[in-house]
């Protein structure tokens, strides 16, 4: 089997199985939101009804369905209903519970809006299905239950309403009852939709990979004649995609160019980028390698990142932009490697460093505290020559955290980077974010401060919540160093 139908065969199956799951995810989803949108209409429906029940209306009817004041809100009940119905909300039934004084785990009924006398609920009846549908707990709470609910009537979608007094005391409970079986019709009818559409995206994604197959296997035997070219040392060959070849020749090819420059040229082209010359030139002289390997390392991470950027860079025209970012990084990059820090990557308009990788460093900690101090200086400086330009000022957050992560080169043989991954660099970056939360310049961990809590005066947060997270975290808020 040749390279081009292996291509063809995998992005068909691949095609087909997307397909199916994306099928699959969206009905799931599809179904839910129909189920919410509902919800949340037969919601409001019942906080706008329960707003205008008359409750001195309701306690004085005393069960007598022949009282004027029981056939108000029985006929105020009912109106609502009629017109719901209307609207392809499928509301069924609507009525007010309350709960029974004699039974703790019932509910009785104070009236069942219903046109038919024999079908309806009379006052006083029991509503057992309240402990089920777990009602009595949720009294004073507007009320929605996230599954279906199957009773003696059928299955529902209800949603239960508090109706308080002036005094804002308790009453009773509006309930609505919304048929389920109209619902499956929606969401069926929606999902009939999305097959028709998702049949049709799979078509195409079919002929797209017949397409991008053939176009492949064409470009097969000029990628690989170029390959062997750059393999004798033509780096500046031209490719033109105009012939085919087999799979196996370029793996060949690809082989024998990474003999040649798999290392030197990937590594020293690209490293000397993201570390200090000092830095770099003890990786060259103990051997690249060896140093970048994945391994397990104690580290301090930092990231940073411009508060509101987004926003600001839309009052300002794309040059001006790009020219207050390089000032920005420039100066940035020049403080991280200053105290021997490693730029991992840019992430739009913020930073992620490490201190203490490539290379050890055991003032990893008070290294990082002092470039951050450092950033936020520069940045004040940078802000008041921009205000004397007419440019806006640029304020930073920054979250610094110190422990173990994974560090080594990752990606592809087309795109290798240094970084560092685990959930010790998630907590840095939270902690950078949290610092929008608590208005801190800069925020530290518990392990980070411990580092270096004898050359800095910071102020202990406690125990904070990170975004994202559930587990607590003590944190620092650093004010200098120590004279």
């Amino acid at each position: 089997m040749n390279y081009r139908l292996k291509l063809y065969l995998s992005l068909a199956i691949a095609c087909f199985v997307t397909v199916l799951i994306s099928l699959g995810i969206f009905y799931i989803e599809t179904k839910h939101l129909v189920m919410q949108q509902v919800r949340s209409k037969a919601t409001a429906i019942g906080i706008t009804t329960a707003g205008f029940i008359n409750t001195e209306d309701l306690l004085s009817s005393q069960g007598n369905e022949n009282s004027p004041a029981f056939l108000k809100i029985h006929d105020a009940l009912l109106k609502v209903r009629d017109e719901n119905r209307q609207q392809n909300i499928a509301l069924k039934y609507i009525y007010i519970i309350r709960p029974d004084p004699h039974h703790q785990d019932s509910m009785v009924f104070l009236v069942d809006a219903h046109p038919n006398p024999r079908h309806r609920s009379h006052p006083g009846e029991h509503y057992f299905e309240a402990a089920d549908i777990g009602i009595l707990q949720h009294l004073d709470e507007v009320y929605a239950p996230d599954h279906l609910i199957t009773d003696r009537w059928g299955s529902w979608l209800s949603v239960f309403v508090p109706i308080w007094n002036p005094q804002g005391e308790y009453v009773a409970t509006l309930g609505l009852d919304l048929s389920a079986s109209e619902i499956h019709i929606r969401i069926a009818r929606l999902g009939k939709f999305a097959l028709i559409a998702l049949s049709i995206s799979l078509l195409i994604a079919i002929l797209l990979a017949f397409i991008l197959s053939r176009r492949a296997a064409h470009s097969l035997y000029t990628l690989c004649a170029a390959v062997e070219k750059i393999t004798q040392g033509d780096l500046d060959v031209e490719i033109t995609l105009d012939s085919k070849d087999e799979f196996q020749d370029l793996a060949s090819a690809i082989r024998s160019m990474c003999k040649g420059l798999q290392e030197r040229e990937r590594l020293k082209g690209g490293f000397a980028r993201y570390v200090s010359k000092g830095v770099f030139d003890i990786l060259l002289t103990k051997g690249l390698s060896g140093q970048l390997s994945s391994e397990k390392r104690k580290v301090t991470i930092l990231f940073s990142d411009i508060r509101q950027f987004t926003r600001l860079a839309e009052t300002l025209d794309p040059h001006e932009t790009v020219s207050i970012l390089n000032e920005y990084f420039s100066a940035m990059i020049d403080i991280v490697f200053s105290y021997n820090g490693t730029l991992d990557k840019f992430i739009g308009d913020g930073m992620m460093v490490e201190f203490g990788a490539p290379l050890e460093d055991p003032e990893q900690e008070t290294n990082a505290i002092r470039a951050a101090l450092a950033m936020q200086k520069k940045v004040k400086e940078l802000g008041d020559k921009w205000e004397s330009e007419g440019k806006p000022r640029l304020h930073i957050g920054i979250g610094i955290h110190t422990g173990y992560v994974v560090m080594g080169t990752m990606g592809s043989e087309k795109r290798m980077e240094y970084t560092a991954i685990g959930d010790n660099v998630n907590i840095a970056s939270r902690l950078e974010q949290a610092t929008k939360t608590y208005k801190v310049p800069i925020l530290l961990s518990e392990t980070t401060f411990a580092g270096a809590q004898n050359v800095f005066q910071a102020t202990k947060l406690g125990p904070i919540t990170l975004p994202g997270r559930t587990e607590e975290i003590i944190a620092y808020a650093v004010e200098s160093e120590k004279t």
